[in-house]
């Protein structure tokens, strides 16, 4: 018995003596067999498909976290500097980013919103 032969050709070729076409792969799938391979290259994809998704639920995302980028909060603001009370820029369990100096924004909701599509 002789090795299977893998040609990349698409036109399938009659073997003398059994009779059997062999299919070859398109360029699409030699492609695809490579990158699936390739264990970084499959990890940003995974990466980019999940930026993408955050993108298109945006709103949504925003409505769960409870916080609208618009929303500005004058009472997380020291009113002499009005720049964010606390440390790490207003950084807490409710704002995970901080909030923005003088309008008092959440940091996490206007990256969730700029993400988005408008």
């Amino acid at each position: 018995m002789t090795a299977p032969i893998e040609l990349t050709g698409a036109d399938p070729i009659e073997l003398s003596g059994e009779g059997k076409a062999i299919e070859g792969r398109s360029l699409w799938q030699i492609a695809w067999r490579r990158l699936k391979k390739d264990k970084v290259a499959m990890e940003g994809g995974v990466v980019a498909l999940l930026l993408a998704l955050v993108a298109v639920f945006a709103g949504q995302l925003g409505a769960l976290y409870g916080h609208d980028w618009k929303t500005q909060n004058p009472n997380l603001l020291d009113p002499s500097t009005t720049m964010p009370i606390g440390p790490f820029g207003g950084a807490s369990g409710n704002h995970w980013l901080g909030v923005t100096p003088v309008l008092g924004q959440d940091v996490l909701a206007g990256l969730l919103y700029g993400a988005g599509p408008r």
